[in-house]
């Protein structure tokens, strides 16, 4: 099962102080509460069924254009493997975090089985 785009919160230009489009000043992603507000608990319902489920990251509705930095995919990957625990990542071309071998250094390092989709 795989949670394609909208899972984000999309922070407009406009907001004083704010570097990025659904990353926090910390580099984290920001879910949106109101559509999914327990994310882990749906992987887990859908591990519980027999299912892989799969994120969407590097998404094209609110894509970042500041340039990545490496905390972005850290903190990204972190919420994949560690967080949320999805077993697949949809690894789009819209915004900057576009080093595919930094994402699968980082995803390697998490010890886990994380399937690569690359729509570069």
């Amino acid at each position: 099962v795989g949670l394609d785009d909208a899972w984000q919160v999309c922070i407009s230009d406009s907001v004083p102080g704010h570097d990025y489009h659904y990353h926090n000043n910390e580099g984290r992603s920001v879910v949106n509460q109101h559509r999914f507000p327990d994310l882990a608990g749906m992987v887990e319902t859908a591990h519980g069924l027999g299912l892989t489920a799969g994120w969407y990251l590097n998404n094209c509705i609110c894509s970042e254009q500041k340039e990545a930095t490496r905390r972005l995919y850290e903190q990204d990957v972190h919420l994949l493997a560690d967080v949320y625990k999805f077993d697949a990542v949809k690894l789009d071309h819209c915004g900057t975090q576009n080093d595919l071998d930094l994402w699968a250094d980082l995803i390697n390092k998490t010890g886990r089985r994380i399937m690569i989709e690359n729509c570069h």
